[in-house]
């Protein structure tokens, strides 16, 4: 099926007062007409943004090793972005696990820089505009949900999720209730969640005692460390994407909101040897740079049944298991449904399904 531009289409508003109004960026290495008309066809009629990918061939100099591994000898990563010079310091990193958060690809220091590329466009289209908060999403981010958190009454009444025992299940839009929810100085609020089957469970069990958002620092494994992964989609206050542009992005928030290109290349040096890890989701969301929260329901799912230029992702088990645990825990779907859709789109899905419920890597 093929769209007409954005900003053509026919667009009746959500019943989510904030969806139908939230400006969205969606990375994507092209512009993606499909997923835009998807957008609209869920009632979201604000500003629809296409981001650029940043590819690593163009990021980084031809012949840089992936993954990337850093030791005394090269204890930095450099390459160059929106014509801007950055300089990755990891070593001495911290100790991590080889099957948590191995050495980065280069592809995937490409994710990160994607993601900050989207929230620097952001900044810099607020010079203009004022501030505004805004969604960020994936390419391949699952929408299934959204008909059902936008308009709860569609669903049964045992399956409204966030309802506080004794009181009537409510019919206002999920999100807008999380939205409300929010304490003041919010910085991030991540919508799609990959996740530990019990991590689902407490989240669950905090909804239904009325909790809408979570602090993303309780998402955490038995020895405190962070397990709230997945960047697939998320919601920015104006202050937290600058916060996040001014702390990672090569010239800060200054660059990004430049009108025109800097003469001269802005050196940008990050200090990233004391992080867990080197990748978007835990740079992102960790609370350094701005306060980040979770919705106790999640709103949208990793697009584990999708295709990336043909090609189908690869899949760890609990990145498969997790899109169950949110249809079966959140939603009310059996398992039968939700197996259906994460089987959706080839053999190769399946096999990860099959492979157990949680096993592997998340990545």
């Amino acid at each position: 099926r093929r769209w007409a531009g954005a900003a053509a289409m026919p667009c009746t508003p959500s019943p989510s007062a904030t969806l139908a109004s939230i400006a969205v960026f969606y990375v994507a290495r092209d512009r993606n007409l499909e997923l835009e008309g998807k957008f609209r066809a869920h009632g979201a009629c604000g500003p629809i943004h296409h981001v650029p990918a940043v590819m690593a061939d163009a990021a980084f100099p031809a012949g840089t090793e992936s993954p990337f591994r850093f030791s005394a000898r090269r204890p930095s990563l450099r390459g160059s972005v929106d014509g801007r010079a950055f300089e990755v310091l990891r070593f001495p990193a911290p100790p991590h696990s080889k099957t948590t958060c191995p050495m980065p690809t280069l592809a995937e220091v490409g994710i990160l820089l994607s993601h900050l590329r989207a929230l620097a466009t952001a900044v810099g289209r607020m010079r203009a505009q004022g501030p505004f908060p805004f969604l960020v999403v994936e390419e391949d981010v699952d929408l299934r949900l959204v008909r059902w958190w936008a308009d709860p009454g569609s669903l049964p009444e045992p399956q409204r999720m966030g309802s506080v025992p004794g009181q009537a299940p409510s019919a206002e839009p999920m999100l807008d209730r999380a939205w409300r929810a929010l304490p003041p100085g919010w910085g991030l609020l991540q919508a799609a969640l990959i996740t530990s089957s019990r991590n689902f469970k407490v989240l669950r069990r905090r909804l239904a005692g009325g909790e809408l958002v979570v602090p993303h620092g309780d998402i955490v494994d038995g020895s405190g460390r962070n397990e709230g992964w997945s960047t697939a989609a998320y919601f920015a206050s104006a202050a937290g994407a600058k916060a996040l542009v001014d702390r990672y992005w090569p010239g800060g928030a200054a660059a990004a909101e430049a009108t025109a290109p800097a003469p001269a290349p802005v050196a940008g040096r990050f200090d990233l040897r004391s992080k867990a890890c080197l990748r978007a989701d835990w740079l992102l969301y960790d609370g350094d740079a701005t306060l980040t929260w979770v919705t106790a329901q999640p709103l949208f799912l990793y697009g584990a049944g999708t295709r990336s230029k043909g090609q189908l992702k690869q899949h760890s088990g609990v990145q498969i298991a997790s899109v169950r645990h949110v249809l079966m825990l959140f939603y009310g779907r059996t398992a039968a449904q939700a197996r259906a859709a994460v089987l959706q789109n080839g053999p190769e899905v399946g096999r990860a399904l099959a492979g157990g419920e949680e096993g592997g890597g998340r990545r």
